[in-house]
């Protein structure tokens, strides 16, 4: 779309491209009654380009937990004791561990729309996420949090003091979910990509 010093490629208009959804199995990543052990969760591979300095902070005042495993999962344990590491869940197990928490953060920098954050909205958590890189597009605001270094952790305490907002974020994360993800959400976008390669 944008390609920069490569002077010989075009950009890609608009017109041309046509973003996949990341389609999930709503049926199974659902909202589950749950008692909340979490007021926070993630899920992230342990990995050393990984950083949880962030999901670190939000320990020292919040229950907050890590769905993951990883070669650093040794280090960050030690490193971060405030923090409960989960381990490696089988995904088949994700939704229920998902439902043990009131909020889903997103800590990553890297990539843009990672799967993780439908499939946390489709169990009914609000998400929150660093707006340097996730937009409206991926958690429109009805539906959770974008912030930035300098607010988020009082954001995120500002929304779980609030169990209204959360509920009422969470309820909109599942709608948004299921009428953008479900199983059948690639449909129109494979037709358009169809018609413009023919």
């Amino acid at each position: 779309m944008q390609p920069g010093w490569r002077v010989w490629r075009r950009p890609v208009p608009d017109s041309r491209m046509q973003r996949l959804p990341k389609t999930i199995d709503t049926d199974r990543f659902a909202p589950i009654e749950a008692g909340k052990r979490f007021d926070v969760i993630a899920t992230s591979r342990l990995t050393p380009y990984k950083k949880f300095d962030e999901i670190a902070a939000l320990g020292e005042t919040h229950r907050v937990a890590v769905i993951g495993d990883g070669p650093r999962a040794a280090a960050l344990k030690r490193r971060f004791p405030q923090v409960t590491w989960l381990g490696h869940v089988p995904n088949a197990q994700v939704p229920a561990m998902l439902a043990q928490a009131r909020l889903f953060f997103h800590a990553g920098r890297r990539d843009y729309f990672p799967r993780a954050i439908p499939e946390a909205m489709a169990c009914g958590l609000p998400v929150a996420a660093f707006d340097d890189r996730i937009g409206t597009d991926v958690i429109p605001r009805r539906c959770g949090l974008l912030v930035r270094d300098a607010d988020y952790r009082a954001k995120v305490a500002a929304l779980l003091h609030d169990p209204a907002a959360t509920t009422a974020m969470g309820t909109a994360a599942r709608a948004h979910a299921v009428a953008t993800h479900g199983p059948r959400s690639s449909e129109a976008a494979c037709r358009r990509l169809l018609e413009l390669a023919a």
